[in-house]
């Protein structure tokens, strides 16, 4: 996170990514995963045996940051949704000047390809504006479903 996003820009400000001097990170009293002590127990899991961590398991070594950009990718877009309402959605954070529909490949063939599900790449006219974007829409829920969003490393080609 240091690498990637200290000088990046966010709300006409520039983030700035440091070392902590605490050694630890102690929750408050009552707050502590798996207590059931706090709404912010949550914040305290661990998931660095999660199979969903991309710098654990086989595909580790393949596994590259990805750096803030202009272009973000959109996933679990409700079906129903269409590029205008996409557009609309996220032209608050700056105008939107290409969005592309993404059709995702089966991976597996025991697996059955979820076509409830859309993906989407969105480019806007700035950094500030895609990080604004993905702080204000990701877990957005749409029509039931809960976007999520995040820089992309894909190339937005006709």
């Amino acid at each position: 996170a240091r690498a990637t996003l200290h000088g990046c820009p966010l709300w006409r400000r520039t983030i700035s990514v440091a070392a902590s001097k605490h050694q630890t990170i102690q929750m408050r009293h009552g707050a502590a995963a798996g207590d059931g002590g706090g709404d912010d127990a949550y914040l305290s899991g661990e998931y660095g045996g999660s199979p969903l961590n991309r710098f654990r398991g086989p595909s580790a070594s393949n596994a590259s940051p990805i750096h803030p950009s202009r272009l973000l990718h959109v996933a679990s877009v409700p079906s129903d949704m269409t590029q205008a309402e996409l557009t609309e959605l996220f032209s608050s954070h700056g105008p939107v000047s290409r969005v592309k529909f993404l059709t995702p490949k089966a991976h597996d063939e025991s697996r059955p390809q979820r076509s409830d599900r859309k993906m989407a790449l969105l480019e806007l006219p700035s950094v500030q504006d895609a990080a604004e974007a993905i702080c204000s829409l990701h877990n957005f829920e749409v029509n039931g479903t809960r976007l999520r969003v995040s820089f992309s490393s894909s190339s937005l080609s006709n």
